[in-house]
């Protein structure tokens, strides 16, 4: 493993080094002792099809294409694989589709061999960025072994990769043997509603509101995003829950919890079913995946 450690490091500061100064130099993980599952079967990383890992990018800068670590190489001709940058906030538009890969087979994904970095140029060529979170989307047409497999962060590590919303009125991102299908995403998202908890105590003080959502696979939103949250009808003041356009204050993703500004108001108590807190564009958060090392180069 020290022997792979340092073959990846000497690859990806090669890579550095040849990199002009306003182009990119982000990556997602640096790591080798975590396995990155590219299939849509049981325990795999990718259950939708489409998986996303966040980063930040902290200048303007000129991306080329992707670069990663395979572990294990796919020969499928059958397969296809392919990576997208998806803004998510900041300056980042969020749901625009920056840049993405042509789908490639097996074959094409891990040419390069197991333990060693495999590299694909975006389809449109060199692409601006501007300062802000992206998620780089990894997606897949895998499912069943052997699927192509990358290196990682250590398993269940800090890195929380985004979903999209698999629910029966917004159908999850697609990934064909076509490529992505983001048609969605450029229409402009609908909003995903996510239901409260009907057994957690709900909360105003203030102006602030405390909700906790029925599950914990939440939507991903970030402190100064917009949400609604709609259907309290319970009474004693728990109908000031009902909110258009709230700016979230803050969000405890492990258990579900968002806070956020309301007019006023008093509130400690249980609520009806059916209320529901929305947002769009939505970016699900699933926590338990392994992050791919990855250099956005």
């Amino acid at each position: 493993m020290k022997k792979l450690t340092l073959m990846i490091a000497a690859v990806l500061a090669l890579a550095l080094i040849d990199a002009r100064a306003d182009e990119c130099q982000n990556h997602t993980a640096y790591a080798t002792t975590g396995t990155v599952t590219a299939g849509t079967g049981n325990g795999m990383s990718v259950p939708f099809g489409v998986v996303g890992y966040a980063f930040f990018n902290p200048y303007v800068c000129t991306t080329n294409g992707v670069a990663f670590v395979i572990q294990t190489a796919d020969s499928s001709t059958s397969n296809s694989y392919g990576f997208a940058l998806v803004g998510v906030n900041g300056n980042a538009t969020a749901g625009r589709v920056y840049a993405y890969t042509n789908p490639v087979n097996g074959p094409g994904f891990t040419g390069a061999g197991a333990k060693n970095v495999q590299s694909l140029p975006w389809s449109a060529g060199p692409t601006p960025l501007p300062v802000g979170t992206y998620m780089l989307t990894l997606g897949t047409t895998c499912s069943t072994a052997p699927c192509a497999a990358l290196y990682g962060d250590s398993t269940l590590g800090q890195f929380y990769p985004f979903i999209y919303a698999d629910t029966a009125a917004n159908t999850p991102w697609a990934f064909t043997s076509a490529g992505f299908d983001f048609s969605k995403f450029s229409a402009g998202v609908v909003a995903v509603s996510i239901p409260l908890s009907t057994t957690a105590l709900q909360n105003i003080t203030g102006t602030t509101a405390t909700v906790t959502l029925s599950t914990l696979i939440v939507g991903h939103i970030y402190v100064g995003a917009t949400i609604s949250v709609q259907g309290v009808t319970t009474g004693g003041g728990g109908t000031g829950l009902n909110c258009v356009s709230c700016t979230v204050t803050s969000i405890a993703h492990w258990r579900g919890v968002v806070k956020y500004t309301v007019p006023s108001g008093s509130f400690n108590g249980t609520v009806n079913s059916g209320a529901t807190l929305s947002v769009s564009p939505v970016l699900v958060q699933q926590v338990g995946f392994v992050a791919p090392t990855v250099l956005i180069y």
